[in-house]
């Protein structure tokens, strides 16, 4: 690899760590209504910071879906990531998260082309932090005992 190439590569990684922040920053609202419902579903502390946990442990977004379905088939009906379709939201919205890093793949390759052949699916994770890392954050504040 010359230089040439070396400097590329780390443009092509501050711009992505660019859009991954533009996409944080947007997550921080989107999260508060989620973390709200997370407080009124009387959620355990220990499973939200165990799921964002796994999400800077693992390198599979499927390990954190996998990992909220179980949770979600271990709730009574109607109670904690049963309530209000909690659960089923937070995955829907952890999976939506695909579309948002094929849109960053597509941004960055515009100008920094080739791009990692799996960087969309690290991007997906990233993205999936990041929103659990602001889910967290919203549920730790929100609950009584949090302030």
């Amino acid at each position: 690899m010359d230089e040439h190439e070396t400097q590329r590569d780390q443009l092509r990684r501050i711009a992505t760590r660019h859009q991954i922040a533009r996409s944080s920053d947007a997550f921080f609202e989107r999260t508060q209504s989620l973390a709200g419902l997370a407080v009124s579903a009387e959620l355990r502390t220990a499973q939200v910071r165990n799921l964002e946990t796994l999400a800077y442990s693992t390198d599979k977004v499927s390990d954190l879906l996998d990992s909220l379905k179980k949770l979600i088939g271990r709730s009574n009906p109607g109670q904690r990531w049963r309530y209000q379709n909690l659960g089923d939201h937070m995955l829907d919205a952890l999976s939506d998260l695909r579309d948002d890093a094929r849109k960053i793949v597509k941004v960055v390759g515009e100008t920094y082309a080739p791009l990692p052949e799996d960087l969309e699916r690290q991007l997906h994770l990233e993205l999936c932090r990041e929103y659990l890392k602001h889910f967290a954050a919203h549920y730790l504040y929100s609950r009584p005992e949090g302030r």
